[in-house]
């Protein structure tokens, strides 16, 4: 758990990754003064998936605009973007701006994307219908726009505050950030306010004990709003109470977890002992599955996945799931035993971790994808020893044919139930598809379809010897209704 700090009093939360299901799924305010019956409350925003703040360096004080500038005479008040991220990619930027009596015809902000071929992207945001305000005013504008898909140099972001055509310019602005990000969903640095009419939010009320703490249980709060705006979101908890208030960002995963998640953010990067926790210890891949995979990264930066034997990189995505396609991993004379996940943080910092992997070039088989108690998901490539077909009559009702004559309707389930071996494996992939007994939801690949088809898992149990080399038994049934 993090304790944050507001004045006198705290919060403590799950670290930025947490199972909704698990012991640490709950947010503890402490008050400086052991106060009983002190009235606390817990506002749960929904703030978007998973965005990371690109900008370069730190903007968060107002900076002045030159009267009637041109953006090369903004140097002071230029805002750098990190430009590795953007090529072709939607980005979403938010911009505070601050008049003093501010008059302009173009009074606002402007992105520069200068490209390698010495040409540049311009995204002007000043007009009077983009920035309507003049005068003295204090707004927040939220813009979307889409990055030509070439090699980029520079980025950047200044405001503009001019009259090019010689009508009236007076008056003081001022320009902050609060973010850039790739996507079009608000970042986890953002903090709501009331002028957002987007974000969601819900209030839990509760009072301090003797010890003048209050407990607030979030894992079905969290869990209903992933299952609702899907898995990666960003929520932000805000306490308040009698004297003042404290807020922290995380990140709900539907699931159950052994022991607190411990995120790859900022504070880790020397962790030499970092992981992927709660995720299996190795993975298989499958180049020739015809499907894509996902191995999870408990950070909410941008993650590279990459081979660093060959140089080769497979995905470049914000945190925690990264989704790769396995072709890419494919080379007959070289076999890659691990891949490299890189989690690249603000003013250039990253670290790195490594996830082994064994290369599985094999497609004879059941190709069965589940997620895991933890919400974790994996793909594994079964031996199938025994498929039994089942029929069952669910009800049978009477109809009247063409002639007015009886005849009886059923309907009826087919079940295919299939035994399936995970053959003598090592000790890290026998735990890994071990997993699956106890999982949340299973998929079996269709290769007519060329689909994942849900079926669903039998009673199941892995009797463990702790052998170094086990074979897995499970059955797995799916079903045909109404027939």
């Amino acid at each position: 758990m993090k304790t944050i700090w507001g004045g006198d009093n705290s919060i403590t939360v799950p670290n930025t990754f947490f199972c909704t299901k698990s012991r640490y799924a709950y947010v503890k305010v402490a008050l400086e003064e052991a106060v009983r019956n002190q009235d606390v409350t817990l506002e749960v925003y929904y703030v978007g998936n998973s965005v990371n703040n690109i900008v370069n360096g730190s903007h968060a004080n107002w900076v002045a605009a030159k009267l009637n500038a041109s953006c090369f005479d903004a140097v002071n008040s230029m805002i750098y973007i990190d430009h590795t991220l953007i090529r072709g990619k939607q980005i979403t930027y938010r911009v505070e701006l601050k008049g003093e009596a501010a008059e302009a015809t173009q009074l606002g902000f402007e992105i520069k994307v200068h490209f390698t071929d010495n040409t540049d992207q311009w995204i002007a945001r000043y007009s009077t219908v983009d920035i309507p305000e003049r005068g003295t005013f204090e707004k927040a504008y939220t813009f979307s726009s889409q990055i030509q898909d070439k090699e980029i140099e520079y980025a950047r972001m200044y405001p503009v505050f001019r009259s090019l055509s010689g009508g009236e310019v007076s008056g003081k602005l001022y320009m902050r950030h609060e973010f850039v990000g790739v996507g079009n969903v608000l970042p986890s640095t953002w903090y709501p306010s009331v002028a957002d009419q987007e974000v969601k939010k819900i209030t839990i009320a509760r009072k301090t004990d003797d010890r003048g703490v209050a407990i607030f249980p979030i894992g079905a709060v969290c869990e209903s709003l992933v299952k609702e705006y899907g898995e990666g979101i960003v929520v932000m908890f805000n306490a308040s109470y009698p004297g003042g208030g404290v807020g922290y960002s995380s990140r709900p995963i539907v699931g159950y977890a052994d022991y607190e998640i411990k995120a790859l953010n900022v504070e880790a990067k020397g962790d030499t002992n970092a992981t992927n926790y709660p995720a299996a210890k190795k993975i298989v891949i499958y180049p020739y599955g015809m499907f894509r995979q996902t191995v999870f990264v408990p950070a909410s930066n941008a993650v590279t996945l990459s081979d660093p034997e060959r140089q080769l990189t497979f995905a470049q995505e914000i945190g925690p799931y990264i989704e790769f396609d396995p072709v890419s991993v494919e080379d007959l004379d070289y076999t890659p035993t691990a891949l490299m996940a890189s989690i690249l943080y603000d003013a250039g910092d990253e670290m790195s971790i490594s996830i082994p992997v064994k290369v599985d070039l094999c497609t004879s088989g059941v190709f069965l994808k589940w997620i895991d108690k933890s919400g974790i998901p994996y793909v594994y490539r079964w031996t199938p020893e025994m498929t039994t077909d089942e029929m069952s009559v669910d009800s049978t009702y009477t109809q009247l044919d063409e002639t007015l004559q009886p005849f009886e309707v059923q309907n009826k389930t087919l079940t295919k139930r299939y035994t399936l071996h995970s053959r003598i494996v090592e000790r890290d992939i026998y735990e890994m598809c071990k997993t699956i007994i106890g999982s949340q939801a299973v998929w079996m690949w269709d290769t007519t379809l060329s689909d994942w088809v849900r079926c669903s898992m039998e009673d199941s149990e892995a009797e463990d010897s702790g052998a170094p080399m086990q074979d897995l038994v499970i059955e797995v049934v799916k079903r045909e209704y109404n027939l």
